[in-house]
């Protein structure tokens, strides 16, 4: 179904990935910090710019890395790594995060605001029950995003303990799918930040999606072309008010 609906998962060129791939590597074998941030800078200067975001995100969450493992609460992810991985999700200099509840959301300013993406964040200690409850209630809210704001699809993402698992809602054939399309576990010491070398596709293949599925194209005075778009910062959805599925639509979560 996910590569139906979405093709083959896109790839970063490749000598702009194996750049990215030996600079982490040569983090492991030298621990020189600024000689990374310098090469991450120079890679993210000469890349496009779908590729420059996510080395800019995994430069923002170098920023979060620790020597020796710490406790993974909800807190230290939420305003460290989370808060750097949804930079993959700013798509212009226009774009500005906010804090709101869920954990986050991804807001876009058009001709008037939507929001097209939701996430949130859970610690080490949450129960089964309750993180499999939690993503059902993501759906909803994934599919409330679809018709209020009427999206071809919108994003959501759980991150639990380090994991982070991102779908798509969309709706095909009459059917409302939540369809998983990326599934990794983001760093939190510098051991680990040197395995995002083995993720750098599935960060670029979440953003294209994210860029080509979520974000609503609408026409502007000038012309048929899109309107520019901002991004804005996730939430934890506690406070939202409950999204609703239609009654007479069949709920494929």
């Amino acid at each position: 179904m996910k590569e139906e609906k979405f093709e083959k998962p896109k790839s970063m060129a490749e000598a702009t990935r194996r750049q990215v791939e030996d600079a982490l590597e040569e983090l492991d074998k030298d621990d020189d910090d600024e000689e990374l941030q310098r090469k991450l800078l120079q890679l993210q200067l000469n890349s496009s710019n779908d590729e420059s975001r996510v080395i800019r995100v995994l430069s923002s969450m170098f920023q979060h890395m620790t020597e020796s493992k710490e406790g993974v609460n909800e807190m230290r992810l939420q305003s460290g790594v989370v808060s750097s991985f949804c930079q993959l999700f700013k798509l212009s200099k226009n774009t500005t995060f906010s804090d709101c509840r869920l954990d986050f959301g991804v807001q876009v300013h058009a001709t008037k605001k939507i929001i097209n993406g939701i996430g949130e964040v859970k610690g080490a200690k949450s129960c089964p029950e309750s993180a499999s409850l939690d993503t059902y209630r993501l759906g909803l809210f994934g599919l409330n995003m679809l018709w209020k704001y009427e999206l071809k699809s919108s994003l959501v993402f759980q991150v639990q303990e380090q994991e982070a698992v991102n779908w798509i809602c969309t709706i095909h054939k009459g059917i409302c799918l939540m369809i998983e399309v990326e599934r990794f576990l983001l760093p939190t010491t510098y051991l680990e930040f040197v395995d995002m070398k083995g993720k750098v596709n599935k960060l670029y293949n979440l953003s294209l999606l994210y860029k080509s599925r979520c974000v609503k194209e609408e026409d502007d005075e000038e012309g048929n072309k899109p309107k520019p778009c901002t991004t804005s910062k996730v939430s934890t959805a506690k406070d939202h008010t409950n999204a609703k599925a239609s009654s007479s639509t069949e709920v494929g979560l």
